[in-house]
């Protein structure tokens, strides 16, 4: 059995009506809203390095710092790539970038709230 690397569930379903379902929702996912793929798409992905992901989990795991990580699979070393995550350094920093900007913003609004005992 294969497991997710970031989540550690089971890759696939047992019943294999459940994966004919998992993969009509990727399929209706490609047609539809990206942002409706990234928080509920199941399907597996293979990264580069030959470890298996939840599209979702693959998807957080590339989205989350330290950015350019490595596979959490143990005893493998290599950086997680995949075709629909560019990993180049110019759109890494610019993704810690986005993602600090972010956490100050959040830092800014909880100080407001706190201050005005919301």
């Amino acid at each position: 059995d294969e497991f997710c690397q970031e989540c550690n569930k089971i890759l696939l379903p047992e019943d294999p009506a459940e994966l004919d379902k998992i993969l009509a929702k990727q399929e209706e996912s490609k047609k539809g809203s990206k942002k409706k793929q990234k928080k509920e798409d199941k399907h597996p992905e293979r990264v580069f390095c030959g470890h298996w992901f939840h599209y979702c989990c693959l998807e957080e795991f590339v989205h989350r710092p330290p950015f350019g990580k490595k596979c959490p699979k143990p005893g493998c070393d290599q950086v997680v790539t995949h075709p629909l995550f560019p990993t180049d350094p110019k759109t890494l920093k610019a993704m810690e970038h986005s993602w600090a900007l972010d956490q100050a913003k959040k830092r800014e609004l909880e100080e407001i709230a706190d201050l005005m005992g919301l």
